[in-house]
């Protein structure tokens, strides 16, 4: 059986096959669709000694943060392959040259 596609005939056969290519392509592409990268900025303190660093926390569950990302003395932060559709909870410490950290800021959502 052949289909007029186009001033052309097709077979079943040749738009399967066209079908199939297009569903393994969006499969292959699909896997970055559905990650998500997240921007984070804040404010450095304005009085106190001045921090040697900062460590942003987050997780899928408010207050427990299973993944951290260490910003140096940087005041912003890229979050990268996140789950699009997840909800995530982000909280930052900052910490002196001898490794000591703050207590966590208030959690983002």
């Amino acid at each position: 059986m052949y289909i007029y596609f186009k001033h052309k005939f097709l077979s079943w056969r040749g738009l399967s096959l066209r079908f199939f290519l297009f569903g393994f392509a969006l499969f292959v592409v699909s896997g970055n669709l559905l990650a998500a990268d997240l921007k984070l900025a804040w404010d450095a303190p304005t009085t106190g000694a001045t921090p040697a660093g900062y460590k942003v926390f987050y997780g899928t569950s408010s207050g427990n943060y299973s993944s951290s990302v260490d910003t140096g003395n940087a005041t912003s932060a890229t979050i990268s392959n996140l789950t699009a559709g997840n909800t995530y909870y982000f909280a930052s410490v900052s910490y002196d040259a001898a490794g000591n950290q703050s207590i966590y800021s208030n959690e983002a959502n």
